[in-house]
């Protein structure tokens, strides 16, 4: 492959290299790298809602780990909604707040801490679940921000 002033040569065809730069100058495309790096770091952040991946981390000196330490500082900007929209775990973003503490940090390397932790996300899916469900069969208006106000009927 041999390259000529913005043609690229190769077994006699020739493409104009300025056209090939044109067509990925679209504002909304996203690179290949940026498309990897974004689905890794999606996947790496909501690992961190299990607490079994976080005392595995703990154990094995990560959060010892000075660049480690500042790529989860770095990792703050999936709270924006516009990245924290593609999240399937959202609870991981204040796994991740916890993480910027050291005293969180050393707590993880302990096995009941990882099964506290976990027992506590279960007792809230079940919590909101349980929410969930009684909103459903409730009246309408009874559901919150519906309440009949009664104060206008008096006893005759």
């Amino acid at each position: 492959k041999k390259l000529k002033s913005g043609l690229a040569t190769r077994d006699s065809e020739h493409v104009d290299m300025d056209v090939a730069e044109e067509e990925h100058k679209d504002p909304n495309a996203v690179s290949n790298g940026d498309r990897d790096r974004f689905e890794v770091e999606l996947e790496f952040v909501q690992s961190l809602a299990n607490p079994y991946y976080l005392n595995f981390l703990a154990q094995h000196g990560y959060f010892k780990d000075k660049s480690f330490v500042n790529y989860l500082s770095y990792l703050q900007y999936w709270k924006q909604p516009e990245y924290a929209k593609f999240l399937r775990y959202p609870h991981c973003l204040h796994f991740l707040d916890l993480l910027q503490h050291k005293s969180f940090q050393k707590e993880l390397v302990n096995v009941p801490c990882a099964k506290f932790v976990e027992e506590q996300i279960l007792l809230q899916w079940q919590y909101n679940a349980h929410k969930r469900l009684e909103s459903q069969h409730q009246p309408p208006s009874f559901k919150r921000g519906n309440r009949v106000k009664m104060t206008h009927l008096r006893r005759i």
